[in-house]
């Protein structure tokens, strides 16, 4: 076994703490403008919680899918950290995910984009 320690460590320093505070940073908002919605407020202001609202949303399945697509090649990584073999399509899986992911994120952003419905709407 090679420093899988300090191999999570750097990992979580550099990788899931800011994804984890971000993460959390969504949920809380996300919370807050749900709980704050049931006070009653002014139309103006009921619009902004909600177009808020679909924003966060809308950032939070983007982040979810870049955390999902980065996945496998963490696990690469740690299964040569811990077995010292790396396997031969390796590469080529690394590349599959972060094609797939690139195409997952288009396509994402194309359903979350809020011109997007109102364009089919109009046809």
């Amino acid at each position: 076994i090679r420093n899988v320690r300090g191999l999570i460590m750097g990992l979580s320093m550099v990788h899931m703490i800011p994804i984890t505070l971000t993460t959390i940073c969504c949920i809380y908002t996300m919370a807050y403008i749900r709980r704050r919605s049931v006070i009653r407020k002014s139309i103006r202001q009921q619009a902004n919680d909600r177009r808020d609202f679909l924003v966060l949303k809308r950032i939070f399945i983007l982040l979810s899918i870049l955390i999902a697509s980065g996945m496998p090649t963490l696990g690469i990584s740690l299964f040569f950290q811990i077995s010292g073999y790396l396997p031969l399509w390796s590469t080529q899986f690394q590349w599959l995910t972060a094609t797939f992911s690139i195409f997952a994120v288009s396509v994402i952003l194309i359903f979350v984009s809020p011109n997007i419905p109102k364009f089919w709407k109009r046809q």
